[in-house]
């Protein structure tokens, strides 16, 4: 190992000492505005550190320039592999090269040891106190340990390397030490062992009365579901705390941004309003993984079709009993944690890259609540079920169910009963279904069986032509001079599933 890798290990192991340090039991935590001042460069900086896991560490170092708008200088994710190492590293927008670390690294920690030496180790969140440092832009001394332990050893090493005289005495205090220490060892052994046969037949009284106590131990399970409920209610309202501070801090960044940056301003809002909305930490992260850092972002990011900047749970289904086509096993099916990533739109560019603009008359769905974290390259690395559960819309028979269809890999449709709301709707209808495509191969389902509203028929996937896991939901109204024909040759029109009129 050279130098430079040693280096940057201890480097590292010093950022991550220092998160947790002010991290304590929370998920996230807000440091104050720092000043700084140098030959080069003057400005204010604080950072956000996110646990996503035990494994896991994000980092965002937030620089207000001189023009007083709030920039993320640089992106970290942190991951634990025996030992912890930087996973990826954004620096103003751009990709750096992780063989480079060492002057990143070593400008982190010197910002990290600003905050270590002017504050204590106590929630710090939104106290808007300023702190004057100086700006050492030696990264020798900025990458150097600070710890008061390592600079009492390290005092004690120079001492002794200036004045080698002082080695003899230190020596043989040193040996005195060590000999009282081995016979002190010996004793303690041989009282282990004269005491070993007492300590044993102890041990089993200790036994026999935990057999004797069982009924007891029965009796107070109740208390201890309790306490499990309490520790329960206790996470929930730690996530609500995370939640509303990753609220207020993208609020708190929205506000700052100037008059001229009307659309950040906006975008910045309206991902602010989706954090508040969340039910889970996944969600958390990716929206903030939305944040545009650049004014053209956000207009682009706004002129989005609305449907693919608001969560699933916003809006309801074209009919009054159908249901969510997603969920996750075990909660309740209220579109939470799902998002619509393309909606129901005339024209839509091949997102395979084609070239070609088809029309998409249909919504794609991804599961957002168990995302671990979002790589800089965009890909979602998530913890749990990967990809989340299709569950059947409505009540009805299971239609058809194909495994390899070219375009939409592994589907299924389920036909549904004419209702009286669908005949008000669509009086020239003969019947109605959903499709659901893209799925894991192997359904749950098969044809002609009959599946209740929130039933799970298989998993979102990727199979067929698609660019990532995702369920492709239709909802499909039968009837003559239909635009879409089926296996058979029978005609149906293709209807939005969550019209924006009903959008909540």
């Amino acid at each position: 190992m050279t130098d430079r890798s040693i280096h940057t290990g201890n480097t590292i192991r010093r950022i991550i000492e220092a998160a947790g340090n002010w991290l304590g039991d929370s998920r996230s935590f807000s440091s104050p505005v720092i000043e700084f001042s140098g030959k080069c460069r003057t400005g204010r900086f604080y950072l956000l550190i996110t646990r996503v896991n035990s494994k896991n560490l994000h980092l965002q170092e937030i620089v207000t320039a001189e023009d007083g708008e709030n920039r993320i200088f640089r992106n970290w994710t942190f991951k634990k592999e025996g030992e912890w190492q930087v996973l990826s590293l954004e620096k103003n927008g751009k990709h750096i090269i992780l063989i480079n670390l060492i002057e990143e690294l070593a400008e982190l920690n010197a910002r990290i040891d600003s905050i270590f030496r002017k504050v204590n180790n106590s929630n710090l969140y939104f106290e808007e106190e300023y702190i004057t440092s100086e700006y050492d832009e030696s990264l020798e001394r900025m990458a150097a340990a600070k710890g008061p332990v390592r600079r009492f050893f390290s005092g004690i090493y120079h001492e002794v390397a200036l004045h080698p005289a002082v080695f003899v005495p230190v020596f043989s205090l040193a040996v005195i030490f060590m000999a009282i220490f081995v016979s002190s060892y010996f004793l303690q052994v041989n009282k282990i062992q004269k005491g070993l046969d007492s300590t044993v037949n102890e041990y089993l009284l200790q036994i026999k009365g935990q057999i004797k106590n069982l009924d007891d131990f029965m009796v107070n399970a109740g208390g201890d579901l309790e306490v499990l409920k309490e520790d329960l209610e206790r996470s929930k309202a730690d996530f609500d705390f995370n939640k509303h501070n990753a609220y207020a801090n993208v609020m708190r960044l929205s506000e700052e941004l100037t008059k001229y940056l009307p659309a950040r301003k906006e975008a910045y809002k309206l991902i602010a309003s989706n954090i508040k909305d969340a039910v889970s930490y996944g969600e958390i992260i990716y929206e903030m993984a939305q944040l545009p850092s650049e004014e053209y972002q956000a207009r682009i990011f706004l002129a989005t079709e609305e449907q693919r900047v608001m969560p699933l749970s916003r809006y309801i289904p074209v009919f009054t009993d159908m249901v969510y086509p997603v969920m996750v096993t075990g909660l309740d099916n209220d579109g939470r944690g799902f998002r619509i990533t393309d909606g129901f739109m005339e024209k839509r560019e091949d997102p395979l890259g084609s070239g070609g603009v088809a029309p998409h008359f249909a919504v794609d769905i991804i599961n957002v609540s168990n995302i671990d974290f979002i790589s800089y390259a965009g890909e979602i690395i998530r913890e749990g079920m990967p990809d989340g559960d299709v569950s059947a819309a409505h009540d009805g028979v299971v239609k058809s169910v194909v495994q390899d269809d070219p375009r939409y890999g592994c589907l299924i449709e389920i036909e549904h009963p004419l209702t009286e709301e669908v005949k008000k709707m669509y009086p020239d209808a003969d019947s109605w279904s959903t499709a659901y495509a893209h799925l894991k191969v192997d359904p749950f389902v098969e044809v002609g069986q009959w599946v209740n509203a929130s039933d799970p028929i298989g998993l979102i996937g990727n199979t067929g032509h698609s660019t990532g896991p995702h369920l492709h939901f239709e909802v499909r109204i039968y009837r003559d001079g239909g635009d879409y024909a089926d296996e058979i040759g029978t005609r149906y029109e293709k209807i939005n599933p969550f019209p924006p009129e009903k959008k909540k």
